[in-house]
């Protein structure tokens, strides 16, 4: 990461060193169709905390995002639509949008920066976000709390959890829904069933980060996270 000093905040300039996907069966051809996605340098706007506001040059990035899907397929027409309606549900963000879903680990990192704690009042609170299905934006709940000070040590043990809020959520997506029905056109009016099929999914989000932050620096030196995404139909 190269980070620079912009306005009241920062640009910062991300360079992947390695990344991999989980092994499987597959793994091989995934990787291939999205190597140049994978390892591409991205570039985005961070405010003071160092946590990702927005990504340069967004437009740019769905063009790549297209190419990998597109590799992905490898021709397959089932595949090939399947990929199409994802794609199409990135290019529908803006760029705040997307950083949230492209840069969710960097946003992690951000969490403890500049945070003041209560040992005995951990702060809980309510923040709209970007929604990770696309759409409007979705409410979610949030507690960030301090577990431990290690004052030899110079470390701090910090808990932070954020779950979607389940009307938000419901609210978001419907529009959702919608939105991609109108993007099936005729067809989607042919097949009613799909739209009593979307109706009945359920989307959950569960987040939490484990952090060991720095007293000197109040930065965090290791960091622990989960993200369960959970559909159910």
């Amino acid at each position: 990461k190269t980070i620079e000093a912009q306005g009241e905040g920062y640009r910062v300039t991300l360079k992947p060193l390695e990344t991999k996907l989980p092994e499987g069966p597959e793994t091989a051809k995934a990787e291939a169709a999205l190597a140049g996605l994978m390892n591409r340098t991205m570039v985005y706007k961070a405010d003071d905390s160092l946590a990702p506001e927005s990504i340069e040059d967004w437009p740019a990035l769905v063009a790549d995002v297209r190419k990998a899907m597109t590799a992905l397929a490898g021709g397959e027409p089932e595949a090939a639509k399947g990929l199409e309606a994802m794609t199409s549900m990135f290019s529908s963000m803006n760029a705040e949008q997307a950083a949230s879903v492209f840069l969710k680990e960097d946003g992690f990192l951000s969490i403890p920066v500049n945070a003041q704690i209560d040992p005995a009042k951990p702060i809980v609170y309510a923040e709209t976000i970007p929604s990770p299905m696309g759409g409007p934006p979705v409410k979610s709940n949030v507690t960030l709390a301090l577990e431990k000070v290690d004052r030899a040590a110079g470390v701090a043990n910090l808990k932070w959890t954020q779950a979607l809020d389940p009307e938000s959520t419901r609210a978001t997506v419907s529009q959702m829904i919608e939105a991609i029905l109108a993007r099936m056109g005729p067809e989607a009016a042919k097949q009613p069933e799909l739209r009593a099929r979307f109706e009945k999914m359920v989307f959950d989000r569960t987040s939490t980060c484990d952090f060991a932050v720095d007293l000197k620096s109040g930065l965090p030196t290791r960091t622990t996270c989960e993200s369960r995404l959970q559909v159910t139909d």
